[in-house]
């Protein structure tokens, strides 16, 4: 068995496979779902191999909260989106980004509250390869049991994470109205803070998480969907992609002691804003 034989190959020669082993005792009904578990087994050995020499970032968090639109924004990759109708990423993705920034690795996860009930057993696991994490969801669903059980998860596990609590442009035009006129961006920038600071308060106990409002990505009709839109955003205190980069440049050089790595980054993520020689 590996990593690419089909489960329906496994369970069909379910028998042979595991003669005189005490999975031949395995209910029909119950062997694809150990089929699964078996290729997820293998790939995360798989994986623990390969990444030994690597840091990796996993980007885990609820259903249809921007994961994949962070890594795609942020390392300006093609990711995939998902191989379902709902385009909701549904097996998880790894990136190795030797060829842009040398030593690092994303992990992009499946939606941890999917449908699917053994993607957030699958997310344990391969939470154990990743050394930074960094957990994204819409900020109306922080409260829901799924992201609160995962963030106490998390705050008992050995690496930094950043929550993203993300779709906040959807908060600004709440507070300030579309057109970004209706009201002071001193006063917006002042009630989301205290929007923010709300939630955190209901998040206790995870006092080592850092939790900010973010926009990955505004609807294509927004006037937001601009660099001045998205430097409002900014100003009120909204993040972007560039921000979840700078905050994983401190991490790499003053909690994983990965300087190199950290200038490498730096230097992906802020080139664009390096002044042209002539």
């Amino acid at each position: 068995i590996s990593t690419s034989t089909p489960t329906e190959k496994i369970v069909e020669k379910w028998n042979t496979l595991f003669k005189d082993n005490v999975l031949s005792l395995v209910a029909m009904s119950h062997r694809p779902l150990i089929a699964r578990w078996m290729r997820w087994a293998l790939m995360v050995h798989n994986l623990r191999e390969e990444l030994a020499k690597y840091t990796a970032v996993g980007v885990v968090g609820l259903v249809n909260s921007g994961k994949s639109k962070l890594v795609g924004n942020l390392f300006g990759i093609k990711v995939e989106v998902g191989t379902t109708e709902c385009k909701r990423t549904t097996v998880p993705f790894l990136y190795n980004l030797d060829e842009i920034i040398e030593g690092l690795d994303v992990i992009d996860f499946p939606g941890v509250d999917d449908r699917d009930e053994s993607i957030p057993d699958l997310a344990e696991l391969l939470l154990s390869i990743a050394q930074v994490v960094v957990f994204v969801v819409d900020y109306r669903r922080v409260h829901t049991e799924s992201a609160k059980r995962w963030l106490e998860y998390l705050e008992s596990e050995p690496v930094q994470v950043l929550v993203c609590l993300t779709h906040a442009d959807r908060l600004y035009v709440e507070y300030m109205g579309e057109d970004g006129t209706h009201r002071p961006t001193d006063i917006v920038r002042k009630e989301i803070k205290i929007q923010l600071d709300m939630i955190k308060e209901k998040l206790k106990p995870c006092p080592k998480h850092k939790v900010q409002f973010f926009s990955f990505y505004q609807d294509k009709d927004s006037v937001l969907n601009t660099p001045e839109g998205r430097k409002i955003l900014h100003d009120v205190g909204i993040q972007t992609p560039l921000d979840v980069g700078d905050w994983l440049i401190d991490v790499f050089r003053n909690h994983l002691d990965q300087e190199e790595l950290a200038e490498r980054l730096k230097d992906y993520i802020h080139k664009e804003e390096e002044p042209s020689k002539e």
